[in-house]
């Protein structure tokens, strides 16, 4: 004799709210689809000339600079200050560290050279 797994109603009744949850994603996904490609057909019909396509990529991409200029976080003068003493710095340490190893390398070779 087989036993018949019940699977309670809830469940049921989960499983048919996503089955509708689907079919409806699926629906709204279909007639977004369909807008944007009258959207895009009309775009295409309207045939805009070259210089208002430019200037309108241009627009658009100044309208992004703004808004994403206004999202950064300047730093302080202080930080400024503090950062770019640290760049300088860093430029001099890693200079001096180039010129030991010439100066190494050099006089190295020239040992070498002077042994033949």
């Amino acid at each position: 004799m087989e036993r018949v797994k019940k699977v309670p109603e809830k469940d049921n009744e989960k499983l048919a709210a996503t089955e509708i949850d689907a079919k409806k994603a699926k629906k709204l996904a279909i007639k977004q689809d369909k807008a944007n490609r009258k959207r895009n057909a009309a775009e295409k019909a309207e045939k805009v000339g070259f210089f208002k396509r430019v200037f309108r990529g241009i627009k658009r991409w100044v309208n992004e600079l703004r808004s994403e200029a206004k999202k950064v976080t300047w730093p302080t003068f202080k930080q400024v200050v503090n950062n770019s003493l640290i760049v300088f710095a860093m430029i001099i340490v890693i200079g001096v560290i180039i010129w030991v190893a010439d100066l190494g390398l050099r006089n190295g070779l020239q040992m070498v050279i002077d042994l033949f």
